[in-house]
């Protein structure tokens, strides 16, 4: 676990840029716990010599009868989970009610505990740490008002679709986890 005083975090030397890379590739290999982060302000550091800062992005693993909900990106080949980046001062619960009403028209979503979390350097530079919650709707008859501007489709996922979904290694990882336990 990456911590308060742990010296062994291999930070490579160089470029600010380098460090943190180092430090996002450690803590993807560890799949740190957001216990073993402190995540304020809508950033995120890890108690080392060095700071490590960038972006938080929270997604909402949505289950329904059975199958998870995934999002296509206007443009994108990507299947993803809907949701955002956190907002500064905002309360974590609160900034994912805000995404999911915002891509997807719905207000009404029981937040749970965190799932999943990793961390990346995407093409912007910033690293980011994301956190993925389960989550379920209020209502499971709810209509879905998508932001056009952002998503592009919807669909649910079973599990016997995950081997041909295209998206992320993560989210295969956090979608062949559920529905192995479930």
């Amino acid at each position: 676990m990456l911590g308060a005083g742990r010296s062994d975090v291999p930070l490579a030397s160089g470029t600010a840029r380098q460090g943190r890379a180092a430090l996002c590739a450690t803590a993807h290999s560890e799949r740190l716990t957001t216990k073993s982060l402190g995540c304020y302000n809508g950033y995120m550091a890890i108690n080392n010599e060095n700071n490590f800062v960038g972006e938080i992005g929270q997604k909402a693993f949505i289950v329904r009868e059975g199958q998870v909900l995934m999002c296509r990106g206007v443009g994108e080949d990507v299947w993803d989970f809907p949701g955002g980046r956190l907002h500064f001062n905002e309360v974590p619960s609160d900034g994912l009610r805000r995404e999911l009403k915002e891509e997807l028209g719905v207000d009404s979503v029981d937040i749970e505990a965190p799932i999943y979390t990793f961390s990346i350097i995407p093409k912007s530079g910033t690293p980011r740490f994301f956190v993925l919650y389960k989550c379920s709707l209020k209502d499971n008859s709810a209509n879905f008002t998508l932001q056009k501007e952002e998503i592009e489709e919807i669909r649910w996922i079973s599990k016997e679709e995950i081997e041909g979904l295209q998206t992320i290694f993560e989210w295969k990882d956090a979608l062949n986890r559920y529905f192995s336990v479930k």
